[in-house]
């Protein structure tokens, strides 16, 4: 269990039952592709596993990772592709953030410190 996370979400700060917290304690997907104007975040479903083709990559996403994202989008009750967005954002922040937490914790702040550098 990562240490931010726990921390934040062990108040219910942000995803206030277990359910949401063990679902959201990983790097989630988001169709970037699909995201071409303001408008397509009013969308009011997850766009097929075929939209959220990874152009960069040139990938489509696993099954997995898109029925994730479904369990995501209904635990959630996000009504459109913005809610999905705002919750996205959310999660990859609070993992972003508790990586040096968990080097300082566990006692490799000098690998983050050269991953930062580097």
């Amino acid at each position: 269990m990562t240490i931010l996370i726990q921390k934040i979400c062990g108040n219910e700060t942000f995803f206030p039952n277990n359910d949401e917290f063990v679902i959201m304690r990983h790097k989630g997907v988001f169709p970037y592709s699909f995201v071409d104007s303001l408008e397509k975040l009013d969308y009011p479903t997850l766009p097929p596993k075929e939209q959220l083709y990874d152009k960069l990559n040139k990938v489509h996403i696993a099954d997995e990772e898109y029925e994730r994202a479904k369990t995501v989008w209904n635990i959630f009750a996000c009504r459109s592709l913005g809610d999905y967005s705002d919750l996205y954002l959310k999660t990859d922040v609070l993992l972003l953030c508790d990586t040096p937490l968990t080097c300082m914790a566990t006692g490799t702040t000098d690998r983050w410190i050269s991953l930062v550098t580097h």
